[in-house]
């Protein structure tokens, strides 16, 4: 203990200094020399009248207190109060003698009057359609279809030969217009395809490659009609039953380039789409393409943009193929040339003899 804290006697109940020779606290009466076992409870009568005698020191006796009594009494009244205005009312209820449903009436039910109603008693509306006078199920002449659209021409383009009553395309017997080309240019090309191509095909056959034709081909229906698609039907309108059929004129491959060592029927401009190509390639172990055919815009364009995307090695063969118009073929060139390599066919021819 500090030196401080031994001078003091202090309580060990409330803590306060006591003088160091103080048998009992100052202030909550605590026996300083009892240890807290034997320490009472209970207050000294002694002790209890010396705190009353503190506490009333101050008191002034002089003052003199008055009370009060009041007696207060109720006599007693009565009071008549009339519950309901009506003295004549009925002492029965009417809600127990009511014909409704539930309790919770308070007035006889009286039952409605029965009303017949008839049509005049509807309102009147205003009319906002007229329902026509014919059948609607009546059989209605169907149209005579003869194709899929109507063939313009440059040359007879008058609004009275457009047939409107129901017949829908060209003319049978009209003869369509041709593009228009240059004299001796692109007809020329078109032919002379096949002979630049010929010594091609005899080269890499003796080098071990593989000649493969892609033949256009209208597939005919039940009927003998062609399964045309109706972008190809609106370019072409003048195909017509047996155009392009397996086995016809149109779908041989002419005798310069016969025979082929695998034909390709394909049904759309590329040569891959929904063919065999793809499959006899691997089959074979051929992983380059050379291409040419006409025209150059439509199926030399697709297939070689279809091997591309199969990461198919091609060369395309620049005088090889051709389009109607040589604009468009020029054009063709150009856009394909960061997809396929191209030479001519001298270059190309070179190239499999192994003289360049």
């Amino acid at each position: 203990k500090d030196k401080n804290e031994e001078d003091e006697n202090s309580c060990p109940f409330c803590g306060v200094s006591n003088p160091i020779d103080a048998t009992t606290c100052i202030q909550c009466y605590y026996d300083l020399t009892k240890p807290p076992r034997d320490q009472h409870n209970a207050v000294e009568t002694s002790v209890k009248n010396d705190l009353l005698s503190t506490l009333m020191e101050d008191v002034d006796e002089t003052v003199e207190e008055y009370s009060v009594e009041a007696v207060l009494a109720l006599e007693e009244v009565s009071v008549d109060i009339d519950q309901y205005d009506d003295d004549g009312a009925s002492d029965d209820f009417s809600f127990i003698k009511s014909e409704g449903p539930t309790l919770s009436e308070t007035v006889e039910f009286e039952k409605g009057e029965d009303v017949e109603l008839s049509t005049e008693d509807a309102p009147q509306i205003e009319e906002r359609f007229i329902v026509p006078e014919s059948n609607p199920l009546d059989e209605v002449e169907e149209p005579i279809h003869t194709g899929q659209g109507q063939l313009f021409s440059e040359t007879s383009g008058e609004e009275t030969e457009v047939d409107f009553s129901g017949s829908v395309g060209p003319d049978p017997s009209m003869i369509p217009d041709l593009p228009e080309m240059e004299e001796d240019e692109a007809p020329l090309n078109i032919a002379a395809l096949p002979d630049r191509i010929a010594p091609l095909a005899r080269a890499l056959r003796s080098k071990g490659g593989r000649y493969f034709s892609a033949q256009f081909t209208l597939v005919p229906d039940k009927d003998g009609e062609p399964l045309i698609a109706p972008h190809l039907k609106a370019l072409r309108p003048f195909l017509d039953k047996g155009d392009f059929a397996p086995g016809s004129f149109g779908h041989s491959l002419v005798d310069r380039l016969h025979p082929a060592d695998f034909i390709i029927e394909k049904v759309a401009y590329s040569a891959f789409f929904q063919t065999r190509l793809e499959y006899l390639m691997r089959a074979t172990g051929i992983d380059h393409l050379i291409v040419g055919g006409i025209v150059t815009n439509g199926g030399v364009a697709s297939t070689l943009r279809d091997a591309h995307l199969r990461n198919i090695e091609t060369l395309m063969l620049t005088d090889g193929c051709a389009a109607f118009k040589t604009e468009v073929h020029n054009a063709t060139l150009l856009s394909l040339d960061t997809v396929t390599k191209q030479m001519s066919c001298a270059e190309a021819l070179a190239l499999i003899e192994g003289r360049s």
